[in-house]
């Protein structure tokens, strides 16, 4: 796995007519503001190796995507190369959760869990940046030009930040080994955050299935099935009581 790739939608302030042209290609009907689609790939350690803004805000992740050179790199991918995705059309580089609800098997239920587990380092990766520079979750009061060149300079310091935080966390590690030489006592939790950004395409990777052939992800599912790799017990259980839930209010929304 060579990363995860995902969307992400940064609203900013009506463009003009004159610096975009069509100005009603940045309206997300979703989120009813202009923005920009973010496309990114990070890597295990949420660290950014593709980030690009990519389209005006009313695109897809599909189309977003195709714009940027990062399709291209795709498809020139190494055999057994590939990225983890979910709203994107499947290939041998690109492997996406098979969705659909009705009449899935447990063998493809079970993919599904494993890409999500994988792909989950974007969404934390995206959750980190709207943290760190929070004026990411408001409209960002610049013009398009700068405003697009703001986004990208949030992503070159959350790479050095990460970096920064290993060497510190390093130095750190070297000097508390000899006190830990001396004493096994205590232990210390890292604290949750909250993780919160908007996604480009807010929809649910169970519910949806776009079309396309991946023999890759049919051999991902049949080698998960032969190894007896299975969903956890607790999260089949958490599913059934939001897919109830979900019936009940009238809308199929599925957690992975």
């Amino acid at each position: 796995c060579v990363g995860c790739v995902d969307g992400m939608l940064v609203k900013i302030k009506t463009p003009s007519r004159r610096e975009a042209g069509n100005v009603r290609a940045y309206f997300s009907g979703h989120y009813y503001h202009m923005g920009l689609n973010i496309q990114a790939v990070c890597d295990h350690e949420c660290r950014f190796i593709f980030f690009a803004v990519a389209a005006p805000g009313s695109s897809s992740d599909v189309n977003a995507f195709s714009r940027t050179q990062l399709a291209s790199y795709v498809d020139r991918l190494s055999d057994n190369r590939y990225l983890i995705g979910d709203a994107y059309t499947p290939s041998e580089h690109m492997l996406t959760p098979i969705g659909g609800v009705r009449g899935k098997n447990s063998a493809s239920d079970n993919y599904d869990f494993f890409v999500s587990q994988l792909r989950i380092k974007i969404e934390q990766a995206f959750g980190r940046l709207s943290n760190k520079w929070r004026f990411l979750k408001s409209p960002i009061q610049l013009n398009l030009r700068n405003a697009s060149k703001a986004v990208m300079a949030t992503a070159l310091l959350h790479n050095y930040c990460s970096d920064l935080s290993e060497l510190v966390a390093a130095e750190a590690s070297d000097s508390v080994s000899e006190v830990l030489a001396f004493s096994v006592r205590g232990s210390s939790n890292a604290g949750s955050h909250h993780l919160y950004y908007l996604p480009s395409d807010p929809t649910s990777s169970e519910t949806i299935s776009i079309s396309g052939v991946s023999v890759l992800r049919d051999k991902t599912v049949e080698f998960i099935q032969q190894t007896a790799l299975s969903r956890p017990q607790h999260n089949r259980i958490r599913r059934l009581a939001l897919n109830e839930q979900a019936f009940n209010n009238g809308d199929l929304q599925h957690s992975s």
